[in-house]
């Protein structure tokens, strides 16, 4: 944008989906390097969803919630490089490991779990793997990531005992 005084730019991002329902979240494992905006608040009703394929694109929860979903290890399989999952939170996920991934190698950022279900937020973390501002409420209190190889990570906090803790193992 160009006025006479100055210039400006605002940047765009463009998405292949606007995802409005739970049933939509199935282009996630249709097209995994794709990029994605949750427009609004989605719920599973108990049904099963998770990202089995190896997750490259961009996933912007937008700040909406996946709600009352079984995730089994996680509702991202994989989050490799170049894959970004930010924005979101979960609650009332049924998880029997993690809520949101069982492995990072991407990046990850200002993330919300609640479940009662879920042991951490995210299982396993690689070298290169950027993960930042994550607040979990989980069945083990605080776990954000149970097992961290390198990643570079921030700012996790999350409840212990009804005490703010920082959330690492």
């Amino acid at each position: 944008v160009q006025t006479e005084r100055r210039s400006y730019e605002v940047p765009v991002t463009l998405y292949d989906k606007i995802i409005r329902s739970f049933s939509e979240l199935s282009v996630l494992n249709e097209n995994p390097g794709g990029c994605y905006l949750l427009g609004e608040d989605v719920y599973g009703n108990g049904a099963s969803f998770r990202v089995t394929e190896d997750f490259t694109g961009t996933f912007d929860g937008g700040g909406h919630t996946i709600c009352n979903v079984a995730v089994g290890k996680g509702l991202f399989n994989c989050i490799v490089e170049g894959g970004t999952v930010k924005n979101v939170r979960l609650k009332d996920i049924s998880a029997t490991s993690a809520a949101l991934a069982k492995e990072v190698r991407g990046r990850v950022e200002n993330a919300v779990a609640e479940s009662a279900d879920a042991k951490y937020m995210v299982y396993e973390s690689q070298a290169g793997a950027e993960i930042s501002r994550l607040f979990a409420l989980l069945q083990n209190g605080a776990c954000c990531v149970n097992k961290s190889n390198g990643a570079a990570m921030s700012e996790f906090f999350g409840f212990l005992g009804g005490a703010v803790s920082d959330g690492l193992t």
